[in-house]
């Protein structure tokens, strides 16, 4: 995971975005490559994509917890923030 945060650092969103992926296939239970991916498809446009990641990683954290979004890249259109909400108030 951490290449893929260098490749995001250094604007490298597809290879970050593949690096992530290839994060997941080898432990899907960790919620932190979940919301980067979500970074990353945000950062580049797919906002549908990042959203199902952001929600992956709330899901896959226990208890639930919400990321302080506003604090960092994610959720900054409205549209991601209005599509989380659902996932946010459970």
């Amino acid at each position: 995971m951490n290449l893929g945060i260098m490749q995001q650092q250094s604007g490298d969103l597809i290879g970050a975005i593949e690096t992530y992926r290839k994060s997941i296939d080898l432990k899907p239970d960790f919620s932190g490559t979940y919301f980067n991916l979500g970074t990353a498809l945000e950062g580049s446009g797919d906002l549908s994509q990042a959203i199902a990641n952001y929600q992956s990683a709330i899901q896959l954290q226990e208890p639930p917890q919400v990321p302080n979004f506003s604090s960092c890249l994610p959720c900054k259109s409205d549209q991601c923030q209005e599509s989380l909400a659902p996932v946010l108030q459970s």
